[in-house]
C-alpha cells in the first residue's frame, strides 16, 4: 500500500471514528481499544479523541478557554518596559 493509500484510509477512519464516537459511544469505546497498526484504525481512534476533545472543550468554563498565552491578533507578545525602548533581544 502506498502513501496516499495509507492517507486516505486514515482520513477516512478518522472521519468514521469522529461520527462513531457522536452517535455511538459504547462502540466507540470498545473500538477506541482496538489493537493494530492500520492506518484507518488509527484514524478511527484519532477521530474519537478529538471528538471528546471538542466536547470537553465545550464544557469548561469562559474563564478557563480563554488562553492567556496565546498571541492576539497575530501580533508578537511583547514586555510593557520595551514598548517605548527600540531594544533587540539576543536569542
Amino acid at each position: 500500500m502506498n502513501e496516499q493509500e495509507n492517507t486516505d484510509l486514515y482520513i477516512k477512519g478518522f472521519n468514521q471514528g469522529y461520527m462513531i464516537a457522536a452517535y455511538e459511544p459504547e462502540l466507540s469505546e470498545k473500538l477506541s481499544k482496538t489493537t493494530g497498526e492500520s492506518s484507518f484504525i488509527s484514524g478511527i481512534q484519532d477521530g474519537r479523541q478529538q471528538y471528546l476533545d471538542e466536547r470537553f472543550k465545550e464544557k469548561m468554563p469562559s474563564w478557563l478557554k480563554n488562553n492567556p498565552f496565546e498571541e492576539k491578533d497575530n501580533k508578537p507578545m511583547t514586555n510593557d518596559k520595551d514598548k517605548d525602548f527600540d531594544i533587540e533581544h539576543e536569542r
